[in-house]
């Protein structure tokens, strides 16, 4: 079961960043497409356009709904029972200025048709963070912080070797069959493009590991992975057993399809929806039979500056620790 929620977890953050690999891949190979040119009239050109309109974009504003449904069996107990077989809703709304170094977020999660619900934002501004939790504000833990500042340096520091998917031997558009422009659609008064897709997660799963395995991709993983987990990695490559993910990958992830809306005057991304359902092994004990996850994010701005500003009367972290621990 644990190998299973492994696989699983890998493979549907393969299946949500596809369409993104394919946009930049195709954007980066090919010379930038003008806003003003005629209308478009494939999905490869929308994608290629929208990589070309976005590659310097370092700021943005936009909103959510993510809605996960789990199906459970009459067996079920507990929370489980709860909100099986009724939608969670996680609506909210994002903005980013990576120059800054600002960002905010806010989400309201909902469950069990309403008979849960809770709110919760974030703010960062240089090299602070904080999180608000039922009205009050509270600093986000040193260590967090830590962790963030350190991971942004090191992003900042590395060199990303320029490895095409040519040298790596494999073709990201054979991930997406069914790649087709559906047309023109208006998106929160916007005229877009709409282009869907479906995923080969088998595919998509085999050519993960030939990417791991690659010796490019080797070398760029050991300069920046400590050593033990990079022998970690290369022991279970050695070992065979990944042979049988892209089948399991394959049967764990039903029907994935994702819908990119590009705006037809700027060529700049609008909308992203990605749908997608889950379902555990047949041999698997738990209650759960399924479960079906959609999320839809829609772009506000782009380019745009993202002013965020510290909150007052701010709580320490320990505080929300304790408040936690009392519910």
């Amino acid at each position: 079961m644990r190998k299973y929620l492994i696989v699983t977890a890998i493979v549907v953050a393969l299946v949500v960043a596809g369409v993104l690999a394919v946009v930049f891949t195709a954007g980066a190979s090919t010379p930038p497409v003008s806003a003003s040119s005629a209308p478009l009239t494939s999905a490869d050109a929308v994608l290629k356009a929208a990589a070309s309109a976005t590659e310097n974009v370092t700021s943005g504003a936009g909103h959510f709904r993510i809605e996960i449904t789990p199906k459970a069996d009459a067996g079920a107990t507990g929370m489980l029972a709860t909100i099986a077989n009724k939608p969670i809703v996680l609506t909210g709304t994002v903005a980013a200025d990576a120059k800054a170094k600002a960002a905010e977020a806010t989400v309201t999660i909902t469950a069990a048709n309403g008979g849960i619900s809770t709110q919760a934002a974030v703010r960062w501004l240089g090299d602070k963070g904080w999180l608000e939790y039922g009205g009050l504000w509270y600093d986000l833990p040193p260590q967090l912080l830590q962790k963030a500042h350190q991971a942004q340096a090191q992003h900042e520091q590395q060199s990303v070797p320029n490895i095409t998917p040519a040298d790596l031997g494999i073709d990201p558009h054979t991930w997406l069959p069914g790649l087709s422009l559906v047309g023109t659609e208006t998106v929160d008064g916007v005229s877009a493009y709409h282009v869907t897709t479906g995923f080969d997660v088998s595919r998509i799963a085999a050519d993960a590991i030939k990417i791991v395995e690659s010796p490019q991709v080797q070398k760029m993983l050991a300069a920046h992975m400590p050593a033990k987990h990079m022998a970690q990695m290369e022991r279970g490559l050695a070992s065979g057993k990944l042979g049988d993910v892209p089948a399991m990958a394959a049967k764990a992830v039903v029907d994935p399809r994702a819908d990119v809306w590009v705006d037809t005057s700027s060529n700049l991304l609008k909308q992203v929806g990605l749908s997608v359902t889950l379902v555990p092994p047949a041999d698997a004990t738990c209650p759960v039979t399924s479960v079906t996850a959609t999320f839809t994010g829609t772009v506000d701005q782009l380019g745009q500056p993202v002013s965020v500003t510290a909150p007052t009367d701010v709580h320490p972290w320990s505080e929300l620790q304790s408040t936690l621990q009392g519910q």
